[in-house]
């Protein structure tokens, strides 16, 4: 009983934390999901078509696009 009311003062700390970790399991969830990143991908390959990228900028976003689709569930992404 003791317990429970001492630990009351932490409880709205607590729901923050619980929030932050929904919000950034979403937020690694969207980031590293195939769809999301072959949009990305298509979206790259429009740019490119439309001139709206030169060829050295279409590659190092094309490798970072590349480098999470390799690295996604490989590790933890935020804890």
């Amino acid at each position: 009983m003791i317990g429970t009311l001492l630990s009351l003062p932490l409880l709205p700390l607590k729901g923050v934390v619980a929030l932050a970790r929904v919000i950034a399991d979403e937020a690694d969830r969207q980031l590293y999901s195939m769809p999301s990143l072959r949009r990305e991908l298509d979206d790259l390959q429009r740019l490119r078509a439309e001139g709206r990228l030169d060829p050295e900028e279409y590659q190092r976003r094309e490798q970072q696009v590349l480098n999470r689709a390799l690295h996604r569930g490989g590790e933890s992404h935020g804890g």
